[in-house]
């Protein structure tokens, strides 16, 4: 009976020391800590659920870090400490987050942190990998002195339904910034993004209508419904959209319970 009892205590003892190490590990305090920043008024805990992010990322866990960068750039439970986001962002982005990566990037464009060109780097990590913020960014950086490469990433970044990078890459057509002049193909871009809600376009869209006449403006407005059917963000999005703020001349992150989308 005494072998007996002596079993059934180390038992209870391993089962709960499994439970606890399994609630302790960094994903789970992750997913417990974004449980706690949402749901009811009455069940939202910002100060547990930060915590339980912290923890998860001093653990190691690449999306808990993305998230206390986004945590510490928008000062969601504390003032706003731009700094410390950026050490967050790059401990992600080194580790190969996409979002990490551009998130840092962004924070250097902005001037957040100082010397922009410092930031191409991760804006370059996260074009590569495909992101459209990272290419788009990118873009506007290195647009002063590298046109060519500008162009070539605002057009990665309108291809996966960026207004803004649509705009740009419709004024580097019809400019020849970087690319051989194509007015008709401007048309389409700027049309595009006009469309898309920037209003900034509108001046030279009805330009280039002047220019290219009635039968040109007509084959243009057709060629942008049929372009408009491939760069939707929606379409290219994969979930990652939605947020206030996404679709701005300079976007913003996500918010947390987007990000998971974002990678």
């Amino acid at each position: 009976m005494r072998h007996l009892l002596l079993f059934v205590l180390l038992l209870s003892v391993s089962l709960a020391g499994q439970n606890s190490s399994s609630s302790d590990k960094p994903k789970d305090l992750y997913i417990r800590g974004l449980n706690a920043l949402t749901g009811s008024v009455q069940s939202i805990s910002v100060l547990t659920g930060v915590d339980l992010i912290r923890r998860s990322a001093e653990l190691g866990y690449g999306p808990a870090q993305t998230s206390m960068g986004y945590i510490e750039e928008t000062g969601i439970s504390t003032t706003r400490v731009p700094q410390s986001a950026a050490s967050w962002y790059k401990r992600a982005a080194e580790s190969g987050d996409t979002l990490a990566a551009w998130s840092l990037g962004r924070l250097y464009f902005v001037s957040a942190i100082p010397e922009r060109i410092d930031g191409e780097k991760w804006l370059q990590q996260a074009a590569d990998k495909g992101d459209p913020f990272g290419a788009y960014l990118l873009a506007e950086s290195v647009f002063p002195r590298d046109r060519a490469t500008a162009a070539k990433y605002y057009r990665e970044a309108a291809e996966q339904g960026l207004p803004f990078a649509q705009y740009r890459f419709g004024i580097a057509l019809r400019d020849g910034l970087g690319i051989a002049v194509n007015k008709p193909a401007a048309y389409v871009w700027l049309l595009t993004s006009q469309q898309a809600g920037v209003q900034q376009a509108a001046d030279a869209v009805q330009a280039l209508e002047a220019e290219l006449g009635s039968a040109g403006s007509e084959k243009g407005k057709t060629a942008a419904r049929d372009l408009e059917d491939r760069v939707l963000r929606s379409r290219n999005a994969h979930g990652c959209t939605g947020w206030t703020g996404e679709l701005d001349i300079i976007p913003s992150p996500p918010p947390l319970d987007t990000e998971r989308f974002c990678r």
